[in-house]
């Protein structure tokens, strides 16, 4: 799992470093963890407010369904 500032989290598969899924979050990732489940993800960003003030936000991404 990464976490881009192009404002994207991405899943990879570890075997062959290919990629599984690419989200657009709307916020430069700053740090992305994955729930010791494996079906949550937790992203933290910045995103540039009305007052162009940068604000920290927290995400919290559901994995549905990860083929094999």
């Amino acid at each position: 799992m990464t976490g881009s500032s192009d404002q994207t989290v991405g899943l990879w598969r570890l075997h062959n470093g290919n990629p599984i899924s690419t989200m657009t979050v709307g916020m430069s990732v700053i740090e992305v963890n994955m729930a010791k489940h494996n079906k949550t993800i937790i992203a933290i960003g910045e995103k540039e407010g009305e007052t162009q003030q940068r604000e920290t936000q927290l995400l919290m991404l559901k994995v549905i369904n990860v083929q094999r």
